[in-house]
């Protein structure tokens, strides 16, 4: 068996957990190979280190500020995520409103000056202007 394929029994190898066909064939492949026999002094070093560790219970106070900090941190996390929700809806409800103000203002500047460019032409074109009526018209246009 390749190194790269044992490598995920290792672990297992040195915790017990694999089976006694697993087993053999681990054994077999370490006898020849000295990269995966220092890895599993390794993981059996790892594990000796781990279990000769001490776990002492926490007293009252650090355990009250610890359930304090994890219970309290998603109510923060809420009331943060409700805030900046209500600043963007309010921010995209400005933007629309802006947006339609805008345009009803260019509705209303462009038909005012079509209206303005209608009279304009009327006038000219009937005369009824002292500007429009000074001007002399061409002889092939007749009234």
């Amino acid at each position: 068996m390749a190194c790269d394929q044992l490598a995920e029994l290792l672990s297992a190898y040195v915790d017990g957990e694999l089976s006694a066909a697993e087993t053999k064939i681990v054994h077999r492949h370490l006898a020849t190979c000295d990269d995966c026999l220092s890895e599993v002094e390794e993981l059996t070093q790892l594990k000796l280190d781990v279990s000769s560790v001490r776990f002492e219970e926490p007293d009252e106070a650090v355990l009250a500020r610890l359930e304090k900090a994890v219970f309290s941190a998603p109510q923060k996390e809420r009331e943060t995520r409700t805030r900046w929700g209500l600043v963007a809806a309010v921010s995209v409800v400005a933007t629309l409103c802006a947006f339609a103000a805008f345009q009803a203002i260019s509705r209303q500047t462009t038909q005012a000056e079509k209206s303005e460019q209608i009279a304009s032409d009327e006038i000219y074109v009937t005369g009824d202007s002292a500007i429009g009526a000074a001007l002399p018209l061409p002889a092939s246009f007749s009234r």
